[in-house]
């Protein structure tokens, strides 16, 4: 999900989504436990991850920094899951592979363009 999200058709676009993407992750990490610490009843987590949720489908509608989408995102995905298994462990697994495919997109478009150039768009 997050090579889709963060790919963009030029080098300046895709570096400055990687940037979000890892910031918003990590935040919206930090606040699912801080969520889970402070509410420890998977049903008030799952309220709180839909609600976050709701959120971020509406930051995403009017086009919001990408960064606030991702935190509510992030939170809503770990929190969505909580119930299926332990909070803390499906958020650093949410974070640590959201990372990985940060490095991923990095390394492809970086590649990409020391095989093409840079792309500007006309």
């Amino acid at each position: 999900m997050t090579i889709v999200l963060v790919t963009r058709p030029t080098y300046d676009e895709s570096r400055l989504r990687v940037a979000q993407c890892a910031l918003g992750t990590l935040v919206g990490g930090i606040a699912a436990a801080g969520i889970a610490i402070m509410l420890p009843d998977s049903r008030l987590q799952l309220l709180m991850g839909t609600v976050a949720m709701v959120v971020a489908a509406m930051l995403n509608v009017l086009h919001a920094r990408y960064t606030y989408f991702v935190i509510f995102l992030t939170a809503a995905i770990v929190l969505l899951n909580a119930e299926r298994g332990n909070v803390y462990d499906l958020d650093v697994q949410r974070v640590l592979l959201t990372i990985l495919g940060v490095l991923m997109v990095t390394a492809a478009v970086a590649a990409a363009e020391a095989l093409f150039g840079r792309y500007t768009p006309e």
